[in-house]
């Protein structure tokens, strides 16, 4: 999580400055995630803009950044169309998504899989049983995989 700090601001509305640090300080948010936090609290919108701007130029928002950690922290669970929903869902512009979903990179899907099949089989489940099997794929599926590619991993 980043460091918010507390920088007096040129905003007429000094409240808004300390209520935008202190709904930022306690998780890490996007842009748009604060934007809407702030204006659901009734501040006016072109104040909101000049705040969520100041923390911009500051570095107390940075929606690049929270996107690549996401990113980051999802790839070892996540497919990267699930990666990218998730990150969509944070309000996070699909242009810095789909680059943080690209710098993480797709051609470690196959092997994702494969470990998340490992994994189940510790806890018993079998590829050998056809209910077992179908199960996987499912909960494979449920993670955002394609079929497919579910089950070149299971070929290899």
């Amino acid at each position: 999580m980043s460091n918010v700090f507390y920088l007096p601001s040129a905003s007429t509305n000094q409240g808004l400055a300390a209520r935008a640090a202190k709904i930022a300080g306690a998780r890490e948010l996007s842009s748009e995630e604060l934007r809407r936090r702030l204006l659901a609290e009734d501040f006016p919108a072109g104040e909101v803009e000049t705040e969520i701007e100041r923390m911009v130029q500051i570095g107390a928002l940075d929606d690049e950044a929270l996107a690549t950690r996401l990113a980051e922290k999802y790839s070892k669970r996540y497919s990267a169309r699930i990666i990218s929903q998730k990150l969509a869902e944070r309000r996070i512009p699909r242009e810095i998504v789909d680059v943080a979903v690209r710098a993480v990179g797709n051609d470690t899907e196959i092997g994702l899989i494969q470990a998340q099949i490992e994994k189940l089989a510790r806890q018993g489940k079998s590829l050998a049983d056809p209910a077992s099997r179908q199960k996987i794929i499912q909960s494979l599926q449920r993670k955002g995989f394609r079929q497919q590619q579910i089950l070149r991993a299971i070929e290899k």
